[in-house]
């Protein structure tokens, strides 16, 4: 669906409402499944099960697996529409979220046998592996969605550019990537966790791809929707012809 929402040939305002509409309903579920508060107090490993799985349901969701001759395992770029709609709704939020929490998971339960601690192992994989992909440059430049979807004018409610996107995310992981670098947990998390994080913090720490984003002196603000966009029938005379045979 997050792949077949933005035509690449059209031009009409009214598929282009329709795919954002469809794609912040995407998004908004994806972050109220990540909200884990919402559900009854449970046996822990139920719940860390299940937040691995909504977890990475909501990564795989956000990225698009192509293929070509060159890379026969396909390289990932991002829906950049649904991935835009996630940002704008709090979804890194949620993911911060959830990575905190499987941290404290693995710093309590250390036995590498434990369900509890193999389970928070596989969403710090699944969510620092879709971190690893969102903070490059590339992974937003090159994908097939961000030409089309591009608005330069940053004054416009579809505003979208896409090195000033690169900077938000990055923005917006960031912070929760560091507090794990800086936490006592990350001796228990792994080298291959430790090695992902450190590549997120290069990665930031280079900048590249930022060079179009905005400047503070421009003192830009971003417009959002303060109420739902209502799609009618014209006529309904259609409907009736189809009732009444």
């Amino acid at each position: 669906l997050g792949q077949a929402l933005v035509p690449k040939r059209s031009n009409d305002v009214a598929v282009k409402q329709h795919a954002s509409l469809v794609a912040d309903t995407l998004a908004r579920c994806l972050v109220q499944e990540l909200d884990t508060s919402r559900l009854r107090p449970t046996d822990e490993k139920l719940t860390a099960k299940y937040t691995l799985q909504v977890a990475t349901a909501c990564t795989r969701t956000l990225v698009r697996n192509s293929h070509s001759a060159d890379q026969p395992y396909g390289s990932k770029e991002a829906l950049s529409l649904v991935l835009n709609k996630f940002y704008l709704a709090n979804g890194f939020t949620a993911l911060n979220a959830c990575l905190e929490y499987f941290t404290d998971v693995l710093a309590e339960h250390t036995d590498k046998g434990d369900v509890l601690n193999i389970t928070a192992r596989d969403a710090m994989t699944t969510v620092l592996g879709f971190y690893s992909q969102v903070v490059r440059y590339k992974f937003i430049t090159e994908a097939v969605q961000s030409s089309i979807i591009q608005s330069r004018d940053y004054k416009q409610a579809d505003y979208f550019q896409m090195g000033q996107f690169v900077v938000e995310l990055r923005d917006a992981i960031l912070p929760s990537v560091s507090k794990l670098w800086r936490s006592a947990a990350l001796e228990s998390i792994g080298d291959n966790h430790a090695k992902t994080i450190i590549e997120i913090l290069k990665t930031i720490l280079k900048s590249e791809g930022e060079d179009k984003a905005l400047k503070r002196a421009e003192k830009a603000t971003r417009r959002i929707q303060t109420s739902k966009p209502e799609f009618k029938l014209k006529s309904t005379e259609a409907v009736r012809d189809r009732k009444s045979v």
